[in-house]
């Protein structure tokens, strides 16, 4: 999956961005990733370095440790079930 996520950002969904949280089936976390998720790396000024590495090593790269704690940190404390 981590190799379909790095293969989506060079993808331009447009107005085909998917509305999944209002659907039922859910999409893969893959499916989500597009070249705004790049953007936001830049706007961020998160170090990308770690998606040119094999997914296997991601945990070890400084880049990744960072981008997860962030993300870990700031998403909402709300699950799918409470949206529902």
């Amino acid at each position: 999956m981590k190799r379909r996520m790095v293969a989506g950002l060079d993808k331009d969904l447009g107005e085909d961005l998917p509305k999944c949280a209002l659907k039922k089936d859910l999409l893969n976390l893959a499916d989500l990733i597009t070249k705004n998720t790049r953007r936001f790396f830049l706007k961020m000024k998160m170090d990308q370095k770690f998606l040119t590495e094999e997914p296997g090593s991601w945990n070890d790269q400084p880049g990744c440790v960072v981008a997860e704690s962030w993300y870990k940190e700031s998403k909402p404390q709300m699950t799918l079930q409470s949206v529902g």
